[in-house]
């Protein structure tokens, strides 16, 4: 897939805008690291070449981090272009799914809308659970790259058998079955 890790922020932002969620810069950052774990698992590739960063509080995109650090923990509000964020323009009727495929756009949506159910502790605390990429890689005070290798086998050997169901039998009913299986791994008492 070619697709710009901060377009796929972009989509994370005004989708939950649309649906009057919030959404803050970590939450976007670890969202992102989500999407890319089950693209490896539904797709068996990346959805975005741009590297993550093990940083303190959970995976990181330097770049992304930058371009909402503005806001801080704050909501991140929607917008069309960058200079929409900065000139605090406000943007409404945004078509969020431009850009993407209806396929991916699907695929995004659906991950997003599971994801945005959590908050930015809980998001945080997920990536930190024994084992997982992040905490494979992580060493205090450094920004170690996490390796795409590391992060696709996390994935896929975190939801053993989900690929081949997810690439044979449509990705809808699967990505159900793995948020099933991500709630009862994180332990988390979401819906």
């Amino acid at each position: 897939m070619n697709y710009e890790a901060k377009e796929v922020a972009k989509f994370i932002v005004n989708y939950a805008n649309s649906k009057g969620k919030f959404v803050n810069n970590t939450m976007v950052n670890i969202i992102l690291y989500y999407l890319q774990g089950f693209s490896y698992i539904c797709y068996n590739e990346p959805l975005f070449q741009d590297d993550f960063e093990a940083w303190a509080y959970g995976p990181r995109i330097p770049e992304v981090y930058t371009l909402f650090s503005m806001f801080g923990l704050e909501k991140i509000r929607p917008y069309n272009e960058v200079w929409d964020l900065f000139f605090y323009k406000k943007v409404e009727n945004i078509n969020y799914r431009e850009g993407f495929s209806e396929r991916i756009a699907d695929f995004l949506e659906i991950n997003v809308t599971n994801l945005l159910q959590y908050t930015s502790q809980e998001l945080v605390a997920s990536t930190q659970k024994k084992g997982t990429a992040w905490e494979k890689i992580y060493e205090d005070g450094r920004k170690n790259v996490i390796p795409k290798s590391v992060m696709k086998n996390y994935f896929i050997s975190t939801m053993k058998g989900e690929q081949k169901k997810c690439l044979k039998s449509g990705m809808t009913t699967q990505i159900k079955k793995i948020w099933k299986k991500l709630k009862k791994l994180w332990r988390l008492s979401i819906g």
